[in-house]
Parts: structure tokens; C-alpha cells; sequence
């Protein structure tokens, strides 16, 4: 006859339950720790009681999100970033984990992403005034950035980067107009430039079910644009 395992094994689940328990207790006290530090500006001492807690409970999306804030008192905006990141794959629901991902990604002058890390904050929550705050802040520099870049490119890479803003915007007849006059400044149309103007005035044109003007155009990139398998 086979001994009964049955009590041990609930005795075994229970000692589990209740270390797992303990250990959650335990990651809740250095987090309050770390949230009485932050409230006197003790940065350094915060995130160590931060880190203690995420040690103990690494699943816990808060622990990340006030380290996050704490690593934003001390501009380390990296940190925040990756922290803040980590809250939001955690809880994808937790509004604040993507403004601190945000600021840290601000700080890194990544402004693309940091709105995109916004507008997906925005899905959980549309009106949220910290997020919306934020966009404002961050759309004026990312124009910026943008315009200087821009300002940087000859003629025909100006002209490129027209037809791109009117294809995302649906408006495929006039960037086919606009890729046209990119290709004609470019000085052969085999360079770089004329050659992605070709291919993406053939998806404009495949837009508009013009196949025959789709097939015209790849064909042009296909004779200077071979690359090996």
C-alpha cells in the first residue's frame, strides 16, 4: 500500500502560501520605505529600497513605476525610461507607468517614442491631463528636431520627405505629383533618393489600383536596384 502523501502536500502548499505571503509583506515595507525617502527628495536612498522591493516581488508594476520616478529625480532619464517600460509590460492598464516612461524617454530626447508611448497611454485613458500635458510639450519639440533635420536635406530629399507626409495622409494623387518632382531634381535617376522615390510613387499608385503605373515604376527600381539573395 502506497503512504498517504495527501496532508503533507497541503502542508507543503500552505508553508508556500504563506512564505509567499511574507515575502509580499516584506517587498511592501522597503517600498514605503522608498516612498518616505522620495517625499524628502532622498533619491538615491529611495531607489535602493525600490530595488530591495523589486527584488523581493519583481512582478509587482508599482515597485517599477516609483523607482522610475525616483531615477527622474536624479535625471537619470535611461533609467527611468527602462523602469518604466517594465511597469507598463507588467500592467498595461497603469496610466502613470506610461507618463514616467514617457519623461524618461523626453529626457533622452527620443521624442518619436515617447509619443507613442503616450498615445498608447491614451488608449487606457483619453483623457488623462498628465499624458495630454505631456503631448504638448513633446509635439512642439519633436517639430523642432524635425525641421532641423529637414532643413539639413538638399532639394530632392526635401521633395522626398513631401511625398512621404502626403502618402501617410492618404493624399496618394498629389504625392505622386511631389515624388515626381523629387526624382526630377535628383541628378540620376538611379541615385538613393530617386530610387525610393520610384518605389514609393509605385505604392501610391497601387493605391489608386494604377497597376500598370505600379508595374512601370518597379520595374525601374528592379533594373538599378538589385541586391543579392
Amino acid at each position: 500500500m502506497l503512504p498517504d502523501t495527501t496532508g503533507a502536500l497541503a502542508a507543503t502548499v500552505f508553508i508556500s502560501t504563506e512564505m509567499s505571503s511574507t515575502t509580499k509583506t516584506k517587498a511592501e515595507a522597503k517600498k514605503n520605505e522608498g516612498n518616505e525617502f522620495f517625499k524628502k527628495g532622498k533619491f538615491a536612498e529611495a531607489i535602493e529600497k525600490y530595488s530591495d522591493a523589486i527584488t523581493l516581488d519583481p512582478t509587482n508594476h508599482v515597485y517599477y513605476s516609483n523607482r522610475s520616478a525616483a531615477f527622474l529625480g536624479q535625471l537619470h532619464y535611461q533609467d527611468a525610461a527602462d523602469d518604466g517600460e517594465k511597469c507598463v509590460t507588467l500592467n498595461p492598464q497603469f496610466v502613470k507607468g506610461y507618463h514616467r516612461y514617457a519623461l524618461g524617454l523626453k529626457g533622452i530626447k527620443q521624442y518619436a517614442k515617447a509619443l507613442e508611448v503616450l498615445k498608447a497611454g491614451q488608449k487606457v485613458d483619453f483623457d488623462n491631463k498628465d499624458l495630454n500635458r505631456l503631448i504638448n510639450e513633446i509635439e512642439p519639440l519633436l517639430a523642432k528636431v524635425e525641421h532641423a533635420r529637414r532643413s539639413g536635406l538638399n532639394p530632392s530629399e526635401q521633395l522626398k520627405e513631401q511625398g512621404n507626409d502626403l502618402f501617410k495622409a492618404a493624399s496618394f494623387e498629389k504625392a505622386i505629383e511631389v515624388y515626381g518632382e523629387a526624382i526630377n531634381a535628383c541628378e540620376k535617376d538611379n541615385s538613393p533618393v530617386a530610387i525610393s522615390c520610384y518605389n514609393n510613387r509605385a505604392a501610391c499608385h497601387q493605391q489608386l489600383s494604377n497597376f500598370s503605373a505600379v508595374i512601370r515604376d518597379c520595374s525601374h527600381v528592379l533594373e538599378y536596384d538589385v541586391r543579392p539573395n
